[in-house]
C-alpha cells in the first residue's frame, strides 16, 4: 500500500457484504492492527462512500514522522488523495 511517500507492506483481510460495505483488516506487516471500513450508500443522485480509517502505525511510521517540517497541509493533503484513490479501487 502506498500512503503519501510511504511504501507500506501489509497482510491484509477483506470481508465484504456486497454491494454495501468493505472492510479491510490488517493482520500483519508495517500498519497491523489498522482498519479501513467503506460503506456504499444509495442516493437518487449516486452513490455516497464513507470511508472511517484507524490507522495503527510505530516508530518512524507513526503519522506525525511522515510530514516534513512546514509541508503538513501539502503531505495530508497528498496522504487523503492517495486513500480516495485505495477506496476507489
Amino acid at each position: 500500500m502506498n500512503l503519501g511517500d510511504k511504501e507500506l507492506l501489509i497482510m491484509a483481510k477483506h470481508v465484504s457484504e456486497a454491494p454495501v460495505l468493505h472492510e479491510v483488516f490488517v493482520i500483519g506487516g508495517d500498519a497491523k492492527g489498522s482498519h479501513i471500513k467503506e460503506q456504499f450508500v444509495e442516493l437518487l443522485e449516486g452513490t455516497k462512500i464513507l470511508v472511517d480509517v484507524n490507522l495503527k502505525f510505530k516508530g518512524k511510521l507513526k503519522i506525525s514522522s511522515m510530514f516534513g517540517k512546514n509541508t503538513f497541509d501539502q503531505d495530508y493533503a497528498k496522504i487523503l488523495n492517495d486513500f480516495v484513490k485505495i477506496a476507489e479501487n
